[in-house]
């Protein structure tokens, strides 16, 4: 979860307030749910979306 948020807030960053309107596709992964990881996708503002379980591969064909 950790390094999730980390990510999030290192992208967040690198965008300098141009960030337009995007949608943060996750799998289930435990730190991609977690409290604090949705907390803090809410408290920025970030639109999210989970992919249910056992989909990865037929949202992500690359990862067949």
């Amino acid at each position: 979860t950790t390094i999730f948020e980390q990510w999030i807030k290192i992208y967040i960053e690198s965008q300098n307030n141009t960030m337009e309107k995007c949608l943060l596709v996750l799998d289930m992964a435990a730190n991609h749910i977690s409290k604090d990881a949705i907390k803090l996708l809410d408290d920025m503002a970030i639109s999210y979306i989970l992919i249910p379980p056992s989909m990865t591969p037929y949202c992500q064909p690359l990862d067949i």
